[in-house]
């Protein structure tokens, strides 16, 4: 590799790759590899039993494995990164070099290197500074939102099935422990699991909702979370999605729990407005609020609209104001129908749809 305008040699003819990174005001990166020295010629007659094996298989699905391709199984190349002027930023001692960086804020520049022996995992910045050592399975870049603009704010990783977060400077922010972590949308907080059971912590690891329940999901792409425990469910609502205060708002007495209706007059689009709930066979409905707006003693509810549930009770339907009076007594007729387009309830009788506020009236 030699510069263009000077003709300094960058890196000298003796590698089997080069790969040149723009990286912005930062000039250029250069991931190179070189082949491992003082392999016994037994290991590349093994290399080439395992390669004959593995060519033979891909080819009878109709793949063609390049000569090429086997020269670079059989070099094991090693890896490392030099700059513009020939510095070594990361010795040529790793099996894989694999870049981390954010288009939008081109500082945020890693290196991901893999070890040759165990392939274990660590992280290096644009200068070459360990930012974390390579002890790890995985690693994964975390990128948040923030005004329409996805930037990198984190690290997620493994270590024998044990997942964990550090910070871009590698601080670690949640110990590698868990069973399972995912990012509450809307902030910085994060499900977890941890000896079977989940909950939500913050990046301090602040306990904002108990580690305790059997599974915990999303109904309202995370203003609502879903929470199971003991065959039992109930509904946490988020009270300030920024600073993540979470309240139960249903508690977790009821068999199952579904999304009866959605608002879509809000800046948010579909959010949940009622929630029906089934407690020992018979059905009730609260607010996104967690206020009981329908008792919980109906064999079913089937819809909501318009400030008015189709209710169902000993095989008989009526129609329920939300301010607990009947718009519709019980009855056997069960073609009732809300008109969208009216935004009226209507009734089925004798093959014509009729108005029921206006019957009533």
């Amino acid at each position: 590799m030699i510069e263009p305008l000077t003709g300094k040699i960058i890196a000298p003819a003796e590698f089997v790759a080069i790969e040149a990174y723009p990286q912005y005001e930062f000039g250029i990166n250069i991931l190179v590899t070189v082949p491992e020295k003082n392999r016994e010629p037994e290991y590349y007659e093994e290399m080439n039993k395992h390669y004959q094996k593995y060519k033979k298989s891909l080819s009878s699905s109709g793949i063609d494995l390049t000569v090429s391709s086997f020269q670079w199984l059989l070099l094991n190349p090693l890896s490392g990164v030099v700059d513009i002027n020939g510095k070594e930023i990361i010795p040529l001692k790793h099996w894989q070099i694999k870049l981390f960086y954010d288009v939008y804020n081109p500082e945020d520049t890693y290196f991901e290197v893999t070890n040759n022996d165990n392939q274990e995992k660590g992280l290096f910045d644009i200068n070459g500074k360990e930012i974390m050592s390579v002890a790890y399975d995985e690693i994964t870049s975390v990128f948040h939102t923030y005004n329409n603009e996805s930037k990198l704010t984190a690290f997620q990783v493994t270590k024998d099935n044990k997942y964990g977060l550090f910070s871009k400077n590698g601080e670690e922010l949640l110990s590698v422990e868990y069973d399972y972590l995912e990012r509450v949308i809307y902030n910085n907080d994060y499900k977890v699991k941890k000896n079977g059971l989940y909950g939500i912590i913050d990046i301090k690891e602040n306990v904002k909702i108990p580690i305790v329940y059997n599974y915990i999901g999303n109904l309202d792409n995370g203003r609502l979370i879903e929470i199971h425990k003991n065959n039992l469910v109930g509904v946490y609502g988020v009270t300030d999605k920024e600073k993540g205060i979470y309240n139960k708002i249903i508690p977790e007495e009821f068999n199952e729990l579904s999304v009866l209706s959605y608002d879509t007059t809000k800046n948010t689009g579909y959010e949940v407005e009622m929630i029906k709930v089934k407690k020992d066979g018979l059905y009730g409905v609260y607010n996104r609020e967690g206020n009981l707006v329908v008792s919980v003693l109906y064999d079913d509810i089937k819809s909501y609209n318009n400030g008015v549930f189709l209710v169902e009770q000993n095989k008989q339907f009526g129609l329920l104001k939300l301010n607990g009076e009947m718009l519709l007594p019980f009855q056997s007729n069960a073609q009732i129908r809300y008109n969208y387009q009216s935004k009226k309830w209507e009734l089925l009788e004798n093959d014509i749809w009729r108005n029921i506020e206006e019957q009533i009236n």
